[in-house]
């Protein structure tokens, strides 16, 4: 795995190619076409090609892969709705892809349920050793390896730039799902540095989209 501060999936396709992980996509066989199961919590974009999914595309076609000719998307979004990851995983794997990309950790278990020795790319993770969905960043080891995100990390100075704008500030609130395999150590960092500042931490466990409002 590759620690970043900051992903694009054009960054991500370059961390994979400096050999992260062998995927299949950079070493096919003459007129194989490989299938690609990319799944997203978040809704599908009008124009996939003009969202931020559009740099996993470009970033293909800058290493010389055309998607029609040299492999083939199955897309799946979510809409915010992680009880659609086990079907979604269930219909990838019943179609046989031959590498998921996950635009969310969440659904990593679900996969594994369905595809156990598929590889897994992850578009962006927190903290995956501690989640354990890896063994460590150097040498992920098993079938997951992507892109870990420093946000557990930077989340005291999210707090102390908070702060500094707001100095008045006497309580946080914190909207949160308990569904994400980055929650605990998230919310450790969060308290400890509320804590910190004398703030009391007030958080809200929304673990669908119905109950965000």
């Amino acid at each position: 795995m590759t620690r970043l501060s900051h992903l694009t999936m054009r960054n991500f396709l370059i961390a994979l190619a400096a050999g992260a992980f062998p995927l299949p996509v950079l070493s096919q066989p003459a007129g194989k076409r490989w299938r690609i199961g990319f799944i997203s919590g978040a809704a599908r974009s009008p124009s996939i090609e003009n969202s931020f999914i559009g740099g996993f595309l470009q970033g293909m076609r800058e290493f010389g892969y055309v998607e029609g000719r040299d492999y083939a998307m199955e897309w799946r979004f979510a809409e915010a709705k992680p009880a659609l990851y086990p079907q979604f995983a269930a219909e990838l794997a019943k179609l046989n892809v031959d590498i998921f990309v996950l635009g969310t950790p969440q659904a990593v278990r679900a996969v594994q349920l369905a595809a156990p020795k598929t590889p897994i790319v992850l578009g962006i993770s927190t903290d995956p050793v501690g989640s354990g969905l890896v063994a460590s960043l150097a040498k992920p080891g098993g079938t997951v390896t992507g892109i870990a995100s420093s946000l557990d990390d930077s989340t005291p100075k999210q707090l102390e730039l908070l702060t500094a704008a707001t100095p008045n500030v006497a309580r946080l609130g914190a909207l949160v799902t308990t569904l994400s395999p980055s929650y605990d150590s998230v919310l450790k960092r969060m308290r400890a540095a509320t804590q910190q500042a004398k703030l009391s931490l007030v958080t809200a466990d929304a673990r669908s989209a119905d109950e965000l409002d």
